[in-house]
């Protein structure tokens, strides 16, 4: 242990600087998460609870670290567990490339996503067909579920790598018009 660290960050309060900063950013990131979640609630009323409390929280798992939120929708898969929308941005470790990608540049350090936890592997394919065919969703990625903990009970991930700070909003707004266009409507059907 280095005393004279441990003396210099006591005095200049390194750790709580450091503290306020993580949580003014993860609150941040919360907002947008949160605005995009209202947003594609807003626009399916019918696939979701209106009194539905969604719930925010980040975690560290497999990933450096992830912020998220979820919420139930009124849509059950054949076990009777409510399909869920989990909205989230997930950093990985510096040594990973984001869902292992190599067309993602070094750059890249998370990505912005959604995925229906419960759903359908068949909407998920024809949603990722879709998408692949329409060249409005070019910058759309689909992966694997990788840091859910077993069972892993999403069908896969649909997201946006982020490199600068405009990307976290921007694929955010790109993944809620996906959403809304593309996978809402299969959910309906």
């Amino acid at each position: 242990m280095d005393n004279d660290f441990i003396t210099e960050g006591l005095e200049s309060n390194r750790y709580l600087k450091a503290y306020h900063l993580v949580t003014r950013f993860e609150s941040a990131i919360n907002e947008e998460l949160e605005a995009m979640s209202r947003a594609v609630r807003e626009t399916h009323p019918t696939l979701f609870d209106p009194d539905e409390k969604p719930t925010v929280r980040g975690y560290d798992s497999q990933t450096l670290r992830t912020l998220r939120t979820e919420a139930d929708m009124t849509k059950e898969d054949e076990e009777g567990n409510s399909l869920t929308i989990n909205v989230g941005l997930e950093w990985v470790k510096h040594t990973e490339q984001p869902q292992g990608e190599p067309t993602v540049t070094e750059d890249t350090l998370c990505y912005v996503l959604y995925k229906i936890k419960y759903g359908s592997e068949r909407v998920f394919e024809t949603v990722k067909e879709a998408t692949r065919e329409d060249d409005r969703w070019t910058e759309i990625r689909f992966g694997e579920e990788q840091y859910d903990a077993p069972p892993k009970v999403a069908p896969g991930i649909v997201y946006r790598p982020v490199e600068v700070g405009q990307d976290v909003s921007d694929g955010l707004t790109l993944l809620g018009d996906h959403f809304t266009e593309v996978y809402a409507p299969k959910l309906k059907g």
